[in-house]
């Protein structure tokens, strides 16, 4: 909760849309600037200006960053094979010949 002037506990919320987009919804009773224009409901984007009461805030929406997964994905398949090979050996040896 902020303790900021203007800005009441219940004022707005930020959700995440169904097309991974942000959207500001306030309260039946309250508004919201977004880049100086007064609104109670808005899709945000990059570098949009929210001020409510007296608290500014700035949207800064980023690509989300994921590491490689290869290096995990060489061994988990080393393995199996290694697995599969292991088998293979032993059901060769337990066969009478």
């Amino acid at each position: 909760m902020s303790q900021e002037a203007g800005v009441w506990e219940h004022h707005a919320v930020i959700e995440l849309k169904d097309d991974a987009s942000f959207q500001v919804l306030c309260n039946a009773s309250t508004t919201v600037l977004v880049n100086g224009q007064a609104t109670r409901e808005s899709v945000l984007r990059n570098g949009d200006q929210l001020a409510v009461g007296s608290l500014e805030i700035a949207c800064w929406l980023s690509p989300a960053r994921q590491k490689s997964l290869a290096i995990a994905e060489c061994l988990t398949w080393s393995m199996v094979a290694g697995v599969v090979l292991t088998e293979w050996i032993l059901l060769l040896r337990a066969l009478p010949h």
